[in-house]
């Protein structure tokens, strides 16, 4: 192995990327990425109901910005983490603790609004047997 030149480069490697030029990086490729899966989502999706339609829609949204972000830390030389999404403390105490708050405030926004009078409760949807079919395929749906 002969050892590398010694010499200045034209162009010296940046450690960050300039936050504009970020901005528009990530803008770029989320929307391609985004227009990209509609297309092929309506493609591979046609006679679904809206349930699906849904779940498609999230889960093209979060592949997308998953990707994207993937793709930026890959051009700058950081991993995922440093884009706040950490593998090894995904679901940590601030997960749980963010889990907790939202259910909190949803909650409260909820019953704010029934006391106002612009929200009712009603009545169970399903009942007996239903409840147990539907509850599997339910959990794993968060909105």
């Amino acid at each position: 192995m002969y050892p590398l030149p010694a010499y200045p480069t034209s162009f010296p490697r940046q450690k960050q990327t300039p936050r504009p030029l970020q901005f528009v990086s990530i803008l770029l490729l989320v929307v391609s990425m985004l227009y990209g899966g509609k297309f092929i989502a309506h493609r591979f999706s046609n006679g679904s109901g809206p349930a699906t339609l849904f779940f498609l829609r999230e889960i093209r949204i979060l592949l997308s910005f998953f990707f994207a972000t993937w793709i930026m830390g890959s051009i700058e030389g950081r991993s995922i983490a440093e884009y706040g999404l950490p593998w090894r403390r995904m679901f940590g105490g601030r997960f749980w603790v963010g889990t907790l708050l939202g259910f909190a405030s949803l909650t409260c926004l909820l019953l704010a609004m029934r006391l106002v009078g612009v929200f009712h409760f009603g009545t169970f949807a399903l009942r007996g047997a239903d409840v147990g079919k539907w509850a599997l395929p339910c959990s794993g749906i968060d909105r």
